[in-house]
């Protein structure tokens, strides 16, 4: 059995290396932009602009997506989803994409209604 690292008043618990190992691998990531995307159906909608700027080039980054107030449908190939074409997320769903170039391309659309998606950007 692999031991957690419990980190509470100073006192660390033993840790296997390998447990260390992929404890560390959640340490290097950090947040660096959050945001709220609202979603309709006319228009798709895209992540920020930050994410073009030379600060974020980094292919280690990973975006986090939560779906709230209807359900969407996603694209990171470049072209536009649309009510009936691209992959479907539910309300509550949530998806990761990694790669700076997909999260520049993520693209996406509500079914019907409008939705938000809360998105949360990591690098390592």
């Amino acid at each position: 059995m692999i031991k957690k690292a419990i980190i509470a008043a100073g006192i660390v618990s033993s840790i296997s290396a390998a447990a260390w190992a992929e404890d560390l691998r959640y340490v290097r990531e950090r947040t660096v932009l959050y945001e709220s995307i609202v979603v309709g159906t006319q228009t798709p909608a895209y992540g920020t602009s930050t994410l073009n700027s030379v600060d974020y080039n980094y292919d280690t980054m990973m975006g986090i997506y939560t779906v709230e107030g209807g359900n969407v449908r996603f694209k990171t190939d470049g072209t536009a989803p649309t009510a009936n074409e691209g992959h479907l997320l539910y309300i509550k769903d949530e998806l990761t994409v990694y790669g700076i170039a997909d999260l520049r391309r993520f693209a996406v659309i509500a079914v019907s209604g409008t939705a938000t998606i809360r998105a949360t950007y990591r690098k390592k």
